[in-house]
């Protein structure tokens, strides 16, 4: 059983296993809020390990952003927040010292969601020369695991070398978290007994040498099973004393509370690179809107009074053709229509409604806003606002927490503004507005041409990356479409 908590000496890191809703490519995680897990300013066994940051605006307006460094075994929501720090459109801040000397923690970065994150240690020996520049993970909402979900660490050991584990358990909730931990050997027999742990609100516990703990002074290819009652993240770091070998692995995979379907794999997921842009689909279920009106003025209106989708397995899709005139510059577009939301189909996510631009070359296709719902983690809401046009990288707007619940009837209401460079989505119930979810747009382009026509779609045709599954049961109704010069 875990009993004495010890702080780790040093942090390091080679590696990261695979996160079941979001790999380590792109080491990048987008802001809002995320915590970087090991944050240290050490000096351990004659070298110095520091935690360096690089934070990118890749918008083209001024970003700002906080941090907040939580030592181990603290109360994250009493830890001192920093000035807001601004990020030129384009440009990088680089921080370094985010810790004090001598205590390691984890640091909390709150800001934009155009500013894209990653992190690394750098060790030197004692005259500042260069030892290993290795990558920290950055976990965002997506790599957490929900309440009374499950983190298995694999490959965990202690050897006769010298190497040995460390483990360390995130507490996300901003109150108190009760955690179990359980260990196996790799034959699957139980090491000890079940440990109940509690974590402090935003708090870090790290366990120094953990097998050390069960008197183990040997043991390979072991593996923590963590789980508690609010989110969290957990990971471990293979340390061999006296060098600067060190190996962090993330979680091997992570089991919400809602078991996937049969179907569903959890490997070779890379949240958010659901692309969208590229989805083809046949002929057949292209359609004109009808009625469709040009106004004098250019203004294209559009309306599907009534059901328009009901999503099941072989007819799960549905496209418009928004039919507006060539080579015409708009700058809004808004789209309303009724969304009854049956049940989760996943604890991932659901391809809800995308805006686009079609085109026959992939480079030259566009999407404006996707909407996207995941099934957990508070059923969060997802506006994918496509490709910066300058990076080639996509982004992502999101909440933290979301109003939706199955079996409930819903109006959404996107507007697309060119002209403010902002899209919009408000979640409605019963006439009440429930949640805005808005941000910047990186495509102005918002017309049609020859052979690239704008295009409204609502649902999927299949699974996507192992992870975006169709709305199945979901019906789609009384669509009203506005599009403006």
């Amino acid at each position: 059983m875990m009993m004495n908590l010890r702080l780790p000496r040093t942090i390091m890191n080679r590696s990261l296993a695979t996160l079941s809703l979001a790999l380590l490519a792109p080491l990048a995680t987008h802001a809002g809020e995320v915590l970087v897990p090991l944050a240290a300013n050490q000096t351990i066994d004659g070298s110095n390990y520091s935690t360096r940051l690089w934070i990118t605006n890749q918008g083209g307006t001024a970003r700002f952003f906080t941090t907040r460094f939580i030592a181990a075994e603290t109360n994250g929501t009493q830890a001192p927040e920093s000035n807001k720090v601004a990020v030129a459109p384009g440009a990088t801040v680089v921080l370094t010292n985010i810790a004090p000397m001598g205590k390691p923690g984890m640091l909390r970065v709150t800001g934009a969601p155009q500013l894209a994150i990653s992190a690394r240690v750098e060790a030197t020996d004692r005259l500042g020369a260069p030892l290993a520049s290795t990558a920290l993970p950055i976990v965002d909402g997506a790599a957490l695991a929900d309440a009374g979900g499950r983190m298995v660490l694999s490959g965990a050991s202690r050897r006769a070398d010298g190497s040995q584990t460390d483990l360390f358990l995130m507490n996300a909730a901003t109150t108190a978290a009760s955690c179990t931990i359980d260990t196996f050997r790799s034959n699957g027999q139980r090491i000890g007994e079940r440990a109940t742990v509690s974590v402090l609100p935003l708090g870090l516990r790290a366990w120094e040498d953990a097998f050390s703990l069960y008197g183990l002074t040997s043991v390979a290819d072991a593996r923590f099973v963590v789980s508690c009652n609010k989110p969290f993240y957990a990971l471990t770091r293979i340390f061999l004393p006296g060098t600067s070998e060190h190996d962090v692995a993330g979680p091997a995979s992570v089991v919400d509370v809602v078991a996937p379907t049969s179907a569903e794999s959890l490997e070779g997921v890379a949240f958010p690179e659901l692309d969208l842009e590229a989805e083809t689909t046949k002929a057949s279920q292209i359609e004109d809107l009808a009625p469709k009106v040009v106004e004098p003025d250019g203004t294209v209106t559009l309306a599907v009074p009534g059901e328009f989708l009901r999503a099941k397995a072989g007819d799960s899709f549905k496209a418009y053709n928004l039919g507006l005139p060539l080579d015409v510059p708009y700058k809004k577009a808004e789209i309303e229509y009724d969304l009854f939301l049956a049940r989760w189909r996943t604890p991932l996510f659901h391809g809800v409604s995308a805006l686009r631009r079609l085109s026959r070359r992939r480079q030259e296709a566009i999407l404006y806003a996707g909407l996207i719902l995941r099934g957990s983690s508070g059923f969060k809401t997802i506006l994918d606002i496509g490709k910066d046009p300058r990076t080639g990288e996509g982004e992502l707007i999101r909440s933290e927490r979301g109003p939706w619940k199955q079996n409930t009837q819903y109006h959404l209401k996107l507007t697309y503004d060119v002209e403010a460079k902002r899209v919009t989505l408000q979640v409605f119930k019963a006439g009440q507005l429930l949640q805005t979810v808005a941000g910047g747009i990186n495509n102005l382009n918002l017309s049609a041409t020859e052979g690239k026509a704008v295009r409204l779609d609502f649902g999927q045709t299949d699974i996507a990356d192992g992870a975006y599954y169709p709305p199945f049961g979901w019906v789609y109704s009384n669509l009203t479409v506005r599009v403006t010069k």
